[in-house]
């Protein structure tokens, strides 16, 4: 990774031109390298709201978040049409043998689909790693009542959480 310095000011928030020693309005420090952390985090360290244990072959869904759109509070209790954030927890058994891809769920009606993690595929996990993937959600409209938010990985398939919608 890069390093890079910018100041503002305090006045207007506007970045402020360098003067010496970089270009424009910034100061590059330079090259810094990343690795991985000496052990995953903990469950605790992550802090999953909902703790879970559900196996798809090598991955592990370990927990989830839901909340409505912009708030920080917990929720399962919905209206039709709210847009909701999904927050999920993996952790690899092993190093999944194939990309994986999910399928969200509710009602009946697909939420969201696509790669696991496709910022870093799971093709590049290994053992106990953990990993933190967010979704948006738009609930549909037309549904009431209690709902299973289910989640699919491949064939297989499991309820994640049940909803209120109402």
């Amino acid at each position: 990774y890069q390093v890079e310095v910018g100041m503002y000011s305090a006045r207007d928030g506007n970045r402020q031109p360098v003067t010496a020693g970089g270009e424009g309005d910034r100061l590059l420090l330079g090259q810094v390298a990343v690795g991985p952390a000496p052990r995953p985090p903990s469950a605790a360290e992550l802090g999953i709201p909902h703790p879970l244990a559900v196996e798809f072959g090598p991955i592990r869904l370990i927990g989830y978040g839901l909340t409505l759109a912009g708030q920080d509070a917990e929720r399962t209790a919905f209206a039709p049409g709210d847009v909701a954030d999904l927050t999920l927890f993996w952790e690899a058994e092993s190093q999944p043998p194939s990309a994986a891809s999910f399928s969200l769920q509710l009602a009946g009606q697909t939420l969201a689909h696509g790669p696991l993690v496709p910022q870093f595929t799971t093709l590049s996990w290994h053992a106990e790693d953990r990993f933190r993937d967010q979704h948006r959600l738009t609930l549909p409209s037309g549904i009431h009542g209690s709902q299973d938010l289910v989640l699919a990985i491949g064939g297989q398939r499991s309820s994640v959480a049940q909803l209120r919608v109402g």
